[in-house]
């Protein structure tokens, strides 16, 4: 599971050291998101100075004795990738069988416009529980995942002027009947990898190529207009439509429904009776 923290202490104090010998296998990117001064040693190495407001941190999985050390204020966003993840990525970049332990870096710097794009992506739909925010988060974890794998190993991606065979088609139009006869419940990325019968990467990058739409666009795009459908009725308050189609508040579906369709839910049966 994608894991993501904040580190900040806005007080300036005595620099804070962390330390850790403990082994774990997780890809860690962190944003420095107010410049500071910090540095990170393996085995009492150093290799990570720095602190530039901006700057993005990778990390890969830790071995051996970890010191960190912080100079507040400062204030970190970091975004945790699972081996699982990164295993799955590599494979679909690579296009061969991921080693037993991927390590893509002890710890290295990267100025990817596109990493950091995906990134604030990510906090943002963390902070505003945007859209089916398990969905969101998965599908752009995985897109990180691809990015570093990407960057870090200097290969380039699978070429994206594929044309759609037979079968991919098939497999695309089972995986939007799918969508249309579960829009009432959370879908997750891996349900829909399954039904298409890809990887999550390949079925995420094949997706957006017929439809246009990202899966999780896809599906709000599908919500929203089940969501007028059933606005046309008076017999449905706004409330048991939001919930009827998944929404976990009827503040949540307005902003959603106003960001789509240009107008707020309310508006929009007004305006369409």
């Amino acid at each position: 599971m994608i894991r993501i923290s904040c580190w900040r202490k806005v007080d300036p104090t005595e620099p804070l050291e962390f330390s850790s010998s403990k082994e774990d296998d997780y890809h860690v990117v962190t944003m420095i998101k107010k410049e500071t001064r910090a540095g990170l040693l393996i085995d009492e190495r150093s290799v990570w100075k720095g602190g530039r407001s901006g700057q993005l941190l990778i990390t890969g999985p830790r071995r051996g004795g970890w010191r960190k050390i912080i100079t507040p204020p400062y204030e970190h966003l970091r975004v945790y990738l699972p081996q699982q993840l990164i295993a799955e990525c590599f494979e679909e970049v690579m296009e061969r069988e991921p080693p037993k332990l991927i390590s893509l870096c002890s710890a290295t710097t990267t100025t990817d416009i596109r990493t950091l794009q995906l990134l604030v992506s990510i906090f943002h739909a963390n902070v505003n529980n945007v859209g089916n925010f398990p969905f969101l988060i998965e599908s752009l974890g995985l897109n990180l995942g691809t990015r570093l794998v990407t960057c870090l190993w200097g290969e380039s991606l699978p070429n994206s002027n594929i044309r759609h065979s037979a079968s991919e088609n098939i497999c695309i139009q089972r995986t939007l009947e799918y969508i249309n006869d579960n829009l009432c419940t959370s879908i997750t990325l891996t349900e829909l990898s399954k039904v298409y019968g890809a990887s999550r990467c390949r079925f995420t990058e094949r997706f957006k190529q017929y439809t246009g739409y990202t899966p999780h666009a896809y599906i709000l795009h599908r919500k929203i207009l089940r969501a007028k459908e059933m606005l046309m009725l008076p017999k449905y308050p706004i409330i048991e439509v939001a919930l009827g189609l998944g929404f976990n508040s009827q503040p949540h579906f307005t902003s959603v429904f106003r960001r789509v369709a240009g107008v707020t839910p309310a508006r929009w049966r007004q305006e369409n009776k």
